[in-house]
């Protein structure tokens, strides 16, 4: 079981050709269909490959999806022994409402039928090889590196590999904790394969959060447990799975920041779930985490909304100012303090514009205290105070005497005594 079997469409050799090129370079052996020989019974010899290969790779194109033979071999391996048989779709092209088959229904009629990935297909975790100038090889030769690992695990950790497909969940619970607490490096290999491939749901979600707990939050594998978490919306390992997910993402896995976004913008998720994926996602960097908050701010309750408005100010995003600008009305006067000072403090986070808003909020609420310790509080920030002094004493400069000016210069003062202290 040291090598993987290629399933794929001719019409897509040159892709593959780039395929085998990156496994020669990373010495991972690979089985295609260009090896049968003169007189071989094709089916007989593929059926051996995929049976004694460690996993398969499936590239999927709207044609490849249509092909019998491709179909063939990666629902045989998704069969042989139980279905323990890892695949892998590779997503090279995929289909879309354009992408169909016309079947003949009689002599002349005609039924065109939407070309779909198979929904055993699509629950897989997939390698997204559509954009030619991201194309993630790496991600993907390390895949394959731990999926040869676990085929040549030791006696006991096949043992403890077979206890987890137990109906009991304390003897389950046993050998989780066991193989969490190992010194046997094999043990991670379990967990992520178990965390990743296992049919019940409840098995990947406590595989992974043991997964996450003995690498501290290191090991992609975790992903799918932990997307299970946040699908169900579990409250019990929400914390434990939103920080393993922010971890991950932190060291680049996109597939962590989709979940995380998801866990925020999906209605009816346990709102705790919610704020936490909201607050991860704060200090992040990613281009799509700003997009996502902008949609889901006025569509949230006020609990999640009152994050994301933290979020955007930490992300120091100039293109939410206008959105936050627009809360910021006399009506907002009403709202209570935590929700208000969120939002001034989140645009004195933005920079120039979104502290001159909050300057110019002064002349509207300069006769109320609470406000005014907010502003105070917003503009005396660490990442505020250097760009707020000239701002403010600029403001001052533009009143005549009145108490507009007298509000603006207390607040300058609070702002000067904070730098100062």
């Amino acid at each position: 079981m040291n090598h993987f079997f290629i399933s794929y469409k001719h019409t897509d050799s040159a892709f593959v050709a780039e395929l085998q090129k990156h496994l020669d370079e990373a010495a991972i052996d690979y089985w295609t269909d260009h090896r049968l020989l003169p007189g071989d019974v094709w089916d007989e010899r593929i059926d051996r490959h995929i049976e004694q290969a460690a996993g398969v790779l499936v590239v999927v194109t709207p044609e490849s999806l249509m092909s019998p033979y491709v179909i063939y071999e990666w629902s045989f391996a998704k069969g042989w022994g139980g279905g323990a048989k890892p695949v892998i779709p590779l997503i090279l092209r995929r289909p879309n409402a354009e992408s169909k088959v016309t079947f003949r229904c009689g002599a002349s009629d005609e039924l065109d039928i939407e070309v779909k990935i198979h929904p055993k297909l699509e629950r897989l975790q997939q390698m997204d090889f559509t954009d030619p100038g991201d194309q993630p090889w790496g991600k993907l030769i390390d895949s394959l590196k731990t999926i040869l690992s676990k085929s040549n695990l030791s006696e006991i950790m096949k043992e403890k590999d077979n206890e987890l497909n137990t109906s009991d969940p304390n003897e389950r619970a046993r050998t989780i904790q066991w193989l969490r607490d190992s010194d046997d490096p094999q043990a991670s290999i379990v967990l992520g394969k178990n965390a990743s491939e296992h049919t019940q749901r409840v098995v990947r979600v406590e595989c992974a959060v043991a997964l996450c707990q003995r690498t501290n939050n290191s090991d992609p594998l975790a992903i799918r447990g932990l997307r299970d978490i946040v699908d169900i919306g579990e409250y019990k390992h929400c914390e434990i799975a939103t920080q393993a997910l922010a971890d991950l993402a932190s060291n680049g896995n996109e597939d962590a920041i989709d979940i995380l976004i998801s866990a925020f913008s999906t209605p009816g998720k346990h709102l705790t779930l919610r704020e936490l994926a909201v607050n991860k996602l704060a200090v992040l960097r990613n281009a799509c985490i700003v997009p996502a908050l902008l949609e889901g701010l006025p569509k949230a309750d006020a609990h999640v909304q009152q994050a994301i408005i933290s979020a955007l100010g930490l992300q120091h995003a100039t293109e939410a100012i206008d959105s936050l600008h627009a809360m910021l009305s006399y009506t907002d006067l009403r709202w209570p303090h935590p929700r208000r000072l969120a939002l001034l403090t989140a645009l004195s986070n933005i920079g120039d514009r979104g502290i001159g808003i909050v300057a110019e909020f002064i002349s509207v609420t300069f006769e109320q205290e609470a406000i005014l310790d907010d502003i105070t509080k917003a503009l005396a920030q660490k990442d505020a105070i250097e760009q707020s002094i000239p701002i403010l004493q600029q403001a001052i400069d533009k009143q005549g005497e009145n108490a507009r000016k007298q509000a603006l210069a207390r607040v300058l003062r609070h702002v000067l005594a904070t730098k100062q202290s």
